[in-house]
């Protein structure tokens, strides 16, 4: 036997614990975004402690990945590239700002039922500061967390079967979040599957706490398309067209009118693309319309007889918002003015802003009086969000900060240009533009489950499509 096969030379050793290293990481990298995908929904959709402890720690977890992978790329004497570099550099610098922020408050913490401004406090204007230093210390935590999930995932990135499968966790959370949603809906008990008591009537897991739901329902419906296009077993389609159905029809159950509007552009997206697909010879024979119509037809009448059901039998909305009553009021009335008030925010502290999570601190002192609306016995009803994920993003970091917390995404978009991309990442980042046009007319990314799998799906979404042995 030649001494040459049987003895690897030392660089194709470390190329091959190399390859061991990247299989490794991208194996801890998906069961933290299983763990992502398939609890945080459940925790009250990542907004109770639990949730919040819980994406603390994945976030943290990712080191783990991140770090192997780059032990890999020392070992294949490769540069970790700008992929890497430019982010770690932003958000780093980023970083530094929230930290220092936090030694230099410009208000004391007043609870949010009391007085009608805030305490101003000696402070230096020049550098970061905050309105809020306890909301930006658990904020700043938080979005550490999901700044280093979104370096793992873009630059460890995942294989087309391992992408696969988390969608599968994804479509199917959110279907049967969606199912367990409509008893409760109905049942005018907060009570969740008339078992358990629910927190609050606006129970996000359960699809009534609205817009944010409908966020949600992005990802679960792009996860559904993405698997659709990718399956070529007709009894597969046919069950995921239903749950695309179930979850779909949730958003105005819901009674989002945001919500629904944006489905409803999302559907007819979906739409165009399978027409495009109809007129490829190749393809049409993978595209059994009259099954999937059929299919289609049935979760329609399954989930409209399930409300019918449960609207005569019990008829009481949770969370007593209707549609007749929410479509008499103005939708944009409240997001402009608490728009227009937020600009004078932004024109205090241009370059830094109020502080991470400090918005609720400092708008008290910018709300208009015509805006506080008394109820809850007599208390101030002080907006701690503007309605808007952009608008609050730039009040908080300012100028600076907020030109460091964007870029890395847009470099990252202008290198997903240099390759091309598979079905299943376009579809991913259909879902991710879509959250973020629904960013502008609110708050989706308050809601911790949201902000997790835009953290996990944007940057895969955007990263190197997997290799031919991989799939």
């Amino acid at each position: 036997m030649d001494a040459s096969h049987e003895f690897a030379p030392p660089e194709s050793r470390r190329l091959k614990i190399a390859r061991g290293l990247h299989g490794t990481a991208r194996w801890i990298l998906w069961l933290i975004a299983a763990g992502t995908l398939g609890v945080t929904p459940w925790l009250l959709g990542g907004n109770s402690s639990a949730g919040y402890y819980w994406t603390l720690w994945l976030g943290r977890l990712s080191l783990l990945p991140l770090v192997l992978w780059l032990v890999a790329c020392a070992l294949r004497n490769k540069n970790p590239g700008a992929a890497f570099w430019v982010p770690v550099i932003c958000w780093g610098l980023l970083a530094a700002q929230v930290i220092t922020s936090t030694y230099n408050r410009s208000s004391a913490p007043v609870a949010p039922w009391l007085g009608e401004g805030f305490d101003a406090i000696p402070h230096n204007p020049g550098r970061p500061s905050t309105a809020f230093k306890q909301a930006t210390v658990l904020e700043g935590w938080f979005w550490l967390s999901l700044g280093l999930l979104a370096l793992t995932a873009r630059n460890v990135g995942l294989s087309g079967k391992q992408i696969r499968s988390l969608l599968w966790i994804l479509a199917g959370t959110t279907m049967v979040l969606a199912i367990i949603g409509i008893p409760f809906k109905f049942s005018g008990q907060m009570l969740i599957l008339g078992k358990w008591t629910a927190p609050e009537w606006y129970f996000y897991s359960t699809f009534l706490y609205h817009n944010h739901w409908c966020a949600f329902t992005l990802f679960g419906i792009s996860a559904v398309a993405a698997l659709f296009e990718n399956s070529k077993n007709i009894a597969l389609r046919c069950s995921l067209a239903v749950a695309g159905v179930v979850i779909a029809a949730s958003a105005p159950l819901s009674t989002s009118r945001l919500g629904t509007l944006v489905i409803g552009a999302f559907g007819l997206v979906v739409i165009f693309v399978i027409i495009r697909h109809r007129r490829k010879p190749t393809l049409s024979r993978h595209q059994p319309f009259p099954v999937l119509a059929v299919s289609t037809l049935l979760g329609t009448l399954a989930i409209c007889s399930v409300v019918f059901y449960f609207y005569k039998v019990h008829g009481a909305p949770g969370g007593h918002r209707t549609w007749s009553g929410i479509l008499k009021s103005n939708p944009f009335g409240i997001r402009q003015t608490l728009a227009e008030d937020t600009i004078p925010m932004v024109q205090a502290k241009p370059w830094f802003g109020w502080g991470l999570g400090g918005y609720g601190g400092a708008f008290r002192f910018y709300q208009r009086a015509e805006t506080r609306v008394v109820h809850n016995q007599g208390r101030i009803t002080l907006y701690d969000h503007p309605h808007n994920d952009w608008l609050e993003r730039l009040a908080e970091l300012g100028f600076v900060g907020f030109g460091l917390f964007l870029f890395p995404g847009f470099w990252w978009v202008m290198l997903a240009q240099r390759t091309p991309a598979s079905n299943l990442h376009r579809w991913l980042l259909v879902g991710c533009v879509g959250v973020l046009f629904f960013a502008l007319g609110d708050m989706v990314f308050v809601n911790r489950a949201v902000a997790a799998c835009f953290a996990l799906f944007f940057p895969l979404a955007l990263g190197p499509a997997a290799s031919p042995h991989e799939e």
